[in-house]
């Protein structure tokens, strides 16, 4: 079966066009051949959308959206020596040879920066003999990354978000896309890019301050404190901006308020404070049970069915959804730093620490995987039904390598290995089937923000843009954060938010 991949184009002409396996698709892009260098490149494909940004209005410089990605991109694929990509009328009988240029990436919401071991090139040649990698899991060498596709719609986030802070989150409930941080929700048409609203809750008497700490698909979620009582009072708005519910949940024994939702399943949400986990009723309010944490600020959650997994410091738990009963117990899953991300799939849970642990949600015990032996793990989520990791690795050079993996969640065996050419600062994010890749990249004085989307199946890099140069001591410099849906891309800079088609 050939492999997916960019070849020439059957019909004709300079461009390649890309083949995912089975048929032709409509995705075409220009030849390396077709680049004699960074200027021709940047021709062929101005900075898109910034028509758009101009009939939007003033905006600031740095969230413009232009091809100088693709031309640094070029630029190390030119630095680093690897053979040249052999480009066929028709697709290959045989998968391309696997790509091993340098990548350099960030992605937007997530995790500190960890310590890095390794070379990746010896480690990945170990991994692929010992768990069955093969060349045609990783994208040949030499394919041309394609320009992300021209934004849909483009506007103007409010000047609070303009701080340099990248708390909160980017995500998408009902048919709006809501930028929220723990003091203000501003929501989008997903369609249009209309403004709708700007959340803020009608709060009781006695009640002072508020706070934004978690979004799912149908709810933003809210919490505030009495401020007499310490009484805590939980609310949440939907898709309309209305409010759905508030309820007073009580006093937790040291009075301190709500700061996360770990999660909701659309019945229970997860609740935590810095120091107690909390499941709640979402309908009436009730309260299942409560846990006091281990340490302040070192726990995740995540709702699995009838069961919830506490990563609690540095043990997993296994808990009853309804009575907070603890089923099982494993020990040392992670250091001290806590998790980054804990995500549950098929029959296993994962755990990202400084390491990936891999447990059977049903005993606890761990199970082996092809990132056993790394201490340098940048988060997991799920995508196409894997586990996506993302990993940072130190060559004998100095330099930082990063790459993204798809995993098979059922025996651990590496299905996709990808190189990012970007600086990986934090925690990659998935969608259904697509895995985002916020990006950063520096010269001298300046800094580049952006954004890499792979496709959760195969690992392929399916488009990338990036925007203009940002001085980094002008400050209030943060991440793109991105989410997806079965339509579209969005992306949002500390100034802008834009979506995007899914394909170029």
């Amino acid at each position: 079966m050939s492999q997916p991949g960019w070849y020439q184009d059957p019909a004709g002409g300079p461009s390649l066009r890309w083949w995912d396996g089975g048929q032709w698709t409509a995705r075409q892009c220009a030849a390396p051949e077709a680049w004699p260098g960074v200027p021709g490149a940047v021709a062929q494909d101005p900075a898109p959308g910034e028509g758009v940004l101009a009939a939007a209005g003033p905006v600031e410089p740095a969230v413009l959206f232009s091809p100088e990605l693709h031309s640094d991109l070029f630029r190390h694929q030119q630095e680093i020596t690897v053979p040249p990509a052999t480009f066929q009328q028709s697709p290959p009988a045989a998968a391309p040879m696997p790509n091993r240029r340098k990548f350099l990436w960030i992605a937007g919401i997530g995790v500190a920066g960890l310590a890095a071991v390794g070379g990746v090139a010896a480690v990945a040649l170990t991994r692929d003999s010992t768990h069955g990698g093969n060349a045609a899991s990783t994208p040949p060498t030499g394919a041309p990354v394609p320009n992300g596709p021209a934004p849909t719609w483009t506007q103007a986030l409010d000047n609070h978000f303009n701080n340099g802070d990248r708390s909160g989150g980017l995500g998408v409930m009902g048919g709006v896309l809501v930028r929220w941080d723990n003091a203000m929700a501003q929501a989008f048409d997903t369609k249009t890019g209309a403004p709708r609203w700007t959340g803020r809750p009608d709060l009781p008497a006695g009640y002072s301050g508020f706070s934004w700490i978690g979004l799912n698909d149908s709810l933003l979620i809210g919490a505030t404190q009495d401020a007499e009582t310490n009484s805590s009072l939980v609310f949440a708005i939907g898709s309309d901006g209305k409010q759905q519910f508030s309820h007073d949940v009580g006093r937790n024994a040291h009075g301190m308020g709500f700061t996360q939702v770990f999660d909701f399943d659309g019945i229970n949400v997860l609740l935590g404070t810095r120091n107690e986990i909390v499941a709640i009723e979402v309908s009436s309010g009730k309260q299942l049970w409560r846990r006091a944490l281990t340490a302040y600020n070192r726990a995740s959650a995540v709702i699995g069915g009838q069961r919830c997994y506490l990563q609690d410091y540095t043990a997993t738990l296994c808990l009853d959804m309804t009575t907070g009963n603890q089923l099982w117990a494993t020990p040392n899953t992670c250091t001290a730093n806590g998790a980054s991300s804990i995500v549950s799939v098929a029959d296993v849970l994962a755990i990202a620490g400084e390491r990936l642990v891999v447990l059977d949600t049903v005993t606890g015990t761990q199970r082996q995987t092809v990132l056993q032996a790394s201490t340098s793990i940048r988060g997991v989520g799920v995508a196409a039904d894997l586990l996506i990791v993302g990993e940072e690795t130190e060559t004998a050079s100095g330099d930082n390598d990063y790459t993204a993996w798809g995993i098979n969640p059922r025996d651990g065996s590496k299905v996709w290995a990808t190189p990012i050419q970007r600086l990986m600062a934090t925690s990659l994010t998935t969608s259904a089937d697509l895995v985002l890749v916020p990006t950063q990249a520096e010269s001298g004085a300046t800094v580049r923000l952006g954004i890499v989307v792979l496709d959760g199946k195969t690992g392929t890099i399916a488009w990338a843009e990036s925007g203009s140069a940002i001085n980094v001591s002008a400050g209030g410099i943060a991440d793109w954060l991105a989410c997806a849906t079965p339509d579209a891309v969005y992306a949002a800079s500390s100034t802008t938010v834009c979506a995007y088609p899914r394909h170029p």
